[in-house]
């Protein structure tokens, strides 16, 4: 009976570098996490007086948004202007942790034919936590990392609900509106409730590029961006046939 090799000296050293590169991420992994403090959010309470701004969480932090807004409760916000975000932005936003596994896959290989860091698959929260306490001029593999781990915590401190709303009170829709209350006021003229499934569209479409398309010069552009919308609220559920009749009627 012949008798087992042992593992060559150069295989047994490749053994020890994996198990000490493998020791190394994870401790990096477990460092850069608790470097990452729980981010505070601000939601909002719907009291005798109107809706105010209260702060929960467990790391205090400075608001970061300067800008003066109109805060609205979710529940003051058109199911059409919810559904329209999701079906521009992110589908899967009350299913997913944060993060949206398959799309990080995608823009990684993105990245790599492109040789360069480029941004991608970023989930409603994970744009919440960029807006609220990242540099958003900084592109890096790192700012990334810690944008994921900020959407994580924010996932594990925060109702879907908070979050959403949070996003709708937070966001720029271009031509000075910041948060979808003023965003309503100003493109139409009408509380956020009211909104249609058109209208909707309209307002979620320019949250790719607000600068852009929230520009009166280019409001083709923001009506072929609009028309997109609607298409994918459609697809998704979202609307019907006959919803999605009179929402394009209205685009033109």
């Amino acid at each position: 009976m012949t008798a087992k090799r042992n593992p060559s000296r150069f295989t047994t050293i490749l053994r020890a570098l994996a198990l000490i590169f493998a020791l190394s991420a994870m401790s990096y992994a477990i460092y850069f996490w608790n470097s990452v403090k729980t981010p505070i959010l601000n939601v909002l309470h719907e009291g005798a007086h109107g809706a105010q701004t209260i702060y929960i969480g467990h790391v205090d932090t400075a608001d970061l948004s300067d800008v003066p807004r109109k805060p609205v409760p979710l529940s003051k916000v058109s199911k059409n202007m919810v559904n329209a975000i999701m079906a521009a932005e992110d589908h899967y936003f009350y299913k997913h942790h944060g993060i949206d596994a398959v799309g990080i896959l995608r823009a990684t290989i993105d990245n790599l034919k492109q040789f360069r860091f480029v941004e991608g698959a970023s989930t409603i929260t994970q744009q919440l936590a960029k807006n609220l306490y990242l540099d958003p001029n900084e592109r890096s593999a790192r700012r990334k990392l810690t944008q994921l781990v900020l959407a994580w915590k924010l996932e594990d401190h925060y109702s879907k609900d908070q979050i959403m709303e949070a996003y709708l009170n937070e966001i720029y829709f271009g031509s000075g509106a910041y948060g979808v209350e003023s965003a309503a006021e100003v493109y139409f003229h009408k509380k956020t409730q009211n909104l249609s499934v058109a209208e909707s569209a309209f307002l979620a479409g320019i949250v790719k590029a607000p600068s852009v398309l929230g520009d009166s010069k280019n409001h083709a552009q923001a009506r072929a961006r609009q028309r997109d919308v609607i298409d994918n609220m459609l697809e998704y559920g979202y609307i019907n046939q006959g919803e999605f009749i009179a929402a394009e009627e209205q685009t033109h």
